[in-house]
């Protein structure tokens, strides 16, 4: 499998129904599919990627509340481009120890809401 599972899309979708006034940040594009369903879930998605996501932007073309943050290598010491405050996180691109601390620490270290979430795919 190359993506995250049904069953994982559809428990995010369950729990996260209420939220359209919430941004999310994911860690790890792919192909877009799991971006798809956070677009339809927040006001706001932020995906980052350390390739183009040329294959995820065409399957969310008609999307406009995605802004793709391409060829971002997430490991390296560089801020993320994002200054809102985040509500939800998802964890879906390094899928080593140390990659996950590492998104762990870049987390704790960015503007999160009052209430935030961090969703992990790879645990």
């Amino acid at each position: 499998m190359t993506t995250t599972s049904l069953k994982f899309k559809r428990d995010v979708w369950e729990f996260f129904q209420g939220f359209q006034d919430k941004v999310a940040v994911e860690f790890g594009t792919h192909k877009g599919q799991t971006t798809k369903i956070l677009s339809h879930l927040f006001k706001k998605v932020y995906t980052v990627n350390n390739q183009d996501n040329a294959e995820a932007k065409r399957l969310n073309k008609d999307i406009q509340n995605i802004e793709y943050i391409s060829n971002f290598d997430l490991y390296l010491d560089k801020d993320l481009p994002i200054n809102d405050n985040v509500d939800v996180f998802l964890i879906d691109a390094g899928h080593k120890y140390i990659h996950v601390i590492s998104d762990i620490n870049r987390v704790t270290s960015m503007n999160c809401s009052k209430e935030c979430y961090i969703i992990f795919d790879d645990y």
